[in-house]
């Protein structure tokens, strides 16, 4: 057995099988005369006639098990020493007699292998099928391939290596398998059509590939480690794992994919691993606080193989096993069921990311129900006052839907009482939510000029219910939404209390009179020296523009006012036309709010400092939203829709609050603009 050196290179040429002996030039051995078109072999069933079958020029490729014709090896003439000769092969295959591949021949990656015949075979037409069952089929992954035999003997074969695998050549013409590979591999790796604009990538490869400075795998691999690093397997992962992939995660899906995966392949065994199905299993207890069973879990990572999302997940668990949590949650909590409203609004809340421990957090913290989602019917006021109390009719309002066992409508000073039954004899449009499902209007009592306007509306990107206050003119005529009641000596302020709502101005017009809105609270002090409440405001529209700082302190504290403003306080400016119709997003921090009123009363009676400051004496007692108006009888006068959404008042356990940590630069009140649909 000798060595040999055999180069596979790219046609058309005709084909040459010659073997020479370096020390001996003229002991050859080998045929030559071919008419080559191509030098592409591939996998088939039967002698190489049958393995090259396609017609033309062109030959195409089966899997990457390429054959290669099988050498001679010296007869007995030559002596064994190293040899070197050249292979050149062609799809016209008629010359090369019954030669038959041989077995499969398995090899690591980077390796090709070269047969040599036995003994005694001097050339190619003359070596029988019966002698070429032991000879190992080929594998090339190049199409120009330098072989070097190894001084090793194996079964009569010569085993060398090679860096590349899968030989495709191009071919005459301009067509060519290696170009439908080089396609495929886009396809395959990126997971999307071939496009005309990847052809310069394409024939860059190609030009690379033959010039023998790259492999297809090696270009395969470089593709897959690109479109990784630029992210283009992230949405991949992401919509399989239901969160964004790591640098490993990148890396691991370059190198699979690199490798032979399609884009297909990795999406599949991603779906199908354990960290998926931990992942399902945290879902089922997040929103429907269920134990998945294994059926459901293999159902669900066959979806996430093809187009199924978390996002449909989580709204599959939230409408069934969600919704069941979330009863059970109602009567633990509230000891009643969710209102229709309040059910849709709490699913919808899961759907969009919060789990059920979020909401039953809310729900606990909540001091007060929402009157968007427990409405729309709330208790409206007589304008009576018995012993400081207000007096509510003996019946809320009848509109469709249910009635807030917490918030009810404040009129004062209009002309007569709004009636509760007048709310369904009429309508009126507006041009953000449509029709109204409850008017109320009224004139004033002290102008008449003056009038007021209370309308329930349904939003109609959710559904929640929207109050419209509206007054013009009067002498401190107003409508506002209430709390019902006193909470006093339940909620203390060394802990966080919180108010939320969306709210806004639309319709605004006039330049005579004046013209406010926003949220107030009454809040109550007790210790052992003083009792008193203030009541404090947190204005969000002024007719001037922007809020004024305002305070009435009166002695013994008993009925000061505070309005907090300036640059802690955000609000909304109805002269500019773009706040028209805007809603926007409100928190207030009522603690630092109340600090800033601490800081004025110290000042007048320091001697009572250590109590002032004392945040677990100041508690929560009610809540007003609403608009007020002063006019100056004239047609003139200033008026707006002031629109309250999704009021909410937070009670935080778990937070503890000081006077010491009164800032004076933290945001009181922050508002963030929410689309319009």
């Amino acid at each position: 057995m000798s060595d040999a050196l055999l180069l596979l290179s790219p046609g058309p040429y005709k084909l040459d099988l010659q073997l020479t002996q370096p020390d001996n030039p003229s002991s050859t051995v080998g045929m030559s005369g071919a008419i080559v078109d191509t030098a592409l072999l591939t996998v088939g069933t039967g002698p190489f006639s049958n393995a090259l079958s396609v017609p033309g020029v062109v030959s195409r490729s089966i899997g990457d098990q390429l054959d290669i014709i099988q050498s001679a090896n010296a007869s007995s003439q030559l002596a064994a020493g190293q040899l070197w000769g050249t292979a050149k092969l062609t799809e016209d295959s008629s010359e090369f007699g019954n030669v038959t591949r041989g077995n499969t021949f398995d090899v690591a990656p980077g390796t090709a292998v070269s047969a040599v015949l036995p003994s005694g075979q001097n050339s190619v037409a003359s070596f029988p099928s019966d002698t070429a069952i032991s000879q190992p089929r080929m594998r090339f992954l190049s199409e120009e391939t330098a072989l070097r035999v190894a001084p090793q003997t194996q079964n009569n074969m010569t085993i060398v290596t090679d860096s590349r695998p899968n030989s495709l050549l191009r071919s005459v013409g301009g067509s060519s398998a290696a170009v439908d590979q080089l396609k495929e591999i886009i396809v395959a790796t990126q997971g999307r059509p071939y496009q005309t604009s990847d052809d310069a990538w394409v024939q860059a490869q190609l030009d690379s590939i033959n010039r023998g400075q790259t492999t297809v795998l090696q270009v395969r691999q470089s593709l897959a480690q690109w479109s990784a690093e630029h992210g283009e397997y992230d949405s991949t992962y992401s919509g399989v794992h239901g969160r964004p992939p790591s640098d490993a995660d990148r890396q691991y899906a370059a190198t699979m994919i690199g490798n032979g995966w399609s884009l297909q392949d990795y999406r599949s065994n991603e779906a199908y691993s354990d960290d998926v199905g931990r992942t399902i299993r945290a879902l089922y207890r997040d929103v429907g606080n269920v134990t998945a069973n294994d059926g459901q879990i293999n159902s669900w990572k066959a979806g996430l193989t093809t187009n199924t999302t978390y996002a449909e997940m989580r709204a599959t668990i939230a409408n069934n096993e969600g919704a069941a949590a979330l009863d059970d949650l109602a009567h633990s909590a509230l000891s009643r069921s969710f209102t229709s409203e309040e059910l849709s609004a709490y699913k919808a809340q899961l759907v969009d990311g919060k789990s059920l421990d979020d909401i039953e957090a809310f729900i606990r913290r909540s001091i007060f129900s929402d009157p968007s989602l427990y409405g729309p019917n709330l208790a409206i006021n007589t304008q009576g006052v018995i012993n400081g109390q207000v007096q509510y009719n003996g019946y809320p309002s009848s509109l469709n839907g249910d009635t807030s066992p917490d918030w009810g409508v404040i009129q004062w000073k209009g002309q007569s009482a709004l009636d509760p039954a007048a709310g369904t004899s009429s309508q009126v449009w507006d041009k953000n939510f449509g029709n109204s499902v409850g008017h109320w209007t009224q004139g004033s009592a002290t102008s008449s000029a003056g009038k007021t306007e209370y309308n329930v509306f349904r939003d109609p990107k959710d559904g929640h219910y929207v109050y419209q206050m509206a007054a013009q003119g009067g002498n401190l005529l107003d409508v506002q939404l209430a709390t019902l009641g006193s909470v006093d000596h339940r909620y203390s302020f060394d802990h966080q209390i919180t108010a939320s709502l969306d709210q806004g101005i639309s319709d605004y017009q006039g330049y005579s009179g004046a013209y406010q809105a926003g949220v107030n609270f009454t809040i109550n002090y007790h210790s052992d020296n003083l009792n008193f409440g203030i009541f404090l405001q947190f204005e969000s529209i002024d007719y001037t523009g922007r809020p004024g700082s305002y305070s009435s302190l009166q002695p013994g504290f008993s009925g000061s006012i505070f309005n907090i403003s300036g640059s802690q306080a955000a609000y909304i400016n109805p002269l500019l036309k773009q706040n028209d119709g805007v809603m926007y997003h409100t928190e207030i921090n009522i603690n630092q709010g109340l600090m800033s009123v601490i800081g004025a009363l110290v000042a007048k009676r320091p001697e009572y400092a250590a109590e002032l400051q004392d945040m677990s004496n100041w508690y929560l007692n009610s809540v007003y939203i609403g608009v007020e108006t002063i006019g100056s009888g004239r047609t003139s006068d200033v008026t707006g829709k002031y629109n309250v959404k999704d009021p909410i008042v937070t009670y935080n356990q778990d937070k503890k609050v000081s006077y010491t940590d009164k800032s004076r630069d933290a945001a009181i009140v922050t508002m963030t603009p929410i689309p319009k649909a």
